[in-house]
């Protein structure tokens, strides 16, 4: 959260075993009212079967990742994404086809997934490693509560209960903090102007390719939905009306101050993915 990962780990990885360098875009084809999409990034013990459910290509040790359903199985094999079976791809592909963009939303992650992992060599900052409060001994106190927590989060022993509660914890003191140190919008857009962070190639064409076809795209994050909305202006200079953003939410006083935030606590093991159907806003 308020540093940066450790070269060669990756955090929305599918699974510790698998050290995965990116997820792409997962895109979940609703069947009627009947069901809602559901999709967790964080709870290692359940990602993969997740993922597979509604259809994510996960790819191993590719920088360049391109999910296009139009592709045929032999341009695909000789392409340079990565898939376990090409059958159960294709069917995949095929069920979403048929089901048409009326019963299409595209989930995705942030941090590391739309935006890329490396940049020109270095690490690329995620929403809350790019914050700077414009406070220095707030800035400290939140690189102290990574540099305790984020080993528990890659913890191989803790359980999964424990794990969560800590999590919970780190996030609650870092949001604290945040409020206590006197956050300003003034600093997030400063913030956000001087970071590190870059959208992946085809994210700007993939976006404007959904909103023409009016295919609502989710983008849920543990991070801070009011820096995803300044990064996605100040990188992409456009809004996109069929883009809606599942995060921790600031409110800001009068003079621009974080006073408090609103809304469900949304930590990295968070697993309740608030039901969003294809025509809501």
């Amino acid at each position: 959260m308020g540093g940066e990962e450790e070269e060669g780990i990756e955090r929305n990885s599918c699974s510790s075993d698998y050290g995965l360098r990116n997820i792409c875009i997962g895109a979940a084809a609703f069947r009627g009212d009947e069901e809602e999409a559901m999709m967790s990034y964080w709870r290692r013990g359940d990602r993969e079967k997740l993922l597979e459910e509604i259809g994510v290509c996960c790819c191993r040790n590719v920088h360049k990742v391109r999910f296009q359903i139009e592709r045929p199985m032999s341009v695909i094999a000789s392409s340079e994404v990565v898939v376990d079976d090409f059958e159960l791809l294709e069917t995949k592909k095929s069920a979403i086809r048929n089901a048409g963009t009326g019963k299409l939303q595209v989930i995705a992650d942030f941090d590391a997934t739309l935006t890329r992992y490396w940049i020109n060599g270095r690490r690329g900052q995620s929403s809350h490693g790019l914050l700077q409060q414009g406070n220095s001994e707030y800035d400290v106190k939140r690189q102290e509560l990574y540099d305790y927590y984020h080993p528990l989060e890659f913890s191989p022993t803790l359980p999964i209960e424990d794990k969560t509660k800590l999590m919970e914890e780190w996030w609650e003191k870092t949001h604290g903090l945040l409020i206590e140190g006197g956050l300003t919008y003034d600093a997030i857009e400063s913030s956000v102007a001087s970071a590190t962070i870059a959208f992946r190639e085809g994210v700007v064409e993939l976006f404007e390719f959904l909103e023409e076809r009016g295919v609502p795209v989710l983008i849920f994050s543990a991070g801070l939905a009011d820096i995803i909305e300044e990064v996605l202006r100040h990188k992409l200079h456009r809004a996109f009306k069929n883009v809606k953003i599942v995060s921790n939410r600031m409110v800001f006083n009068s003079d621009g101050r974080l006073v408090s935030f609103k809304g469900i606590l949304l930590h990295i093991l968070y697993i309740h993915l608030p039901p969003v159907g294809p025509t809501s806003s």
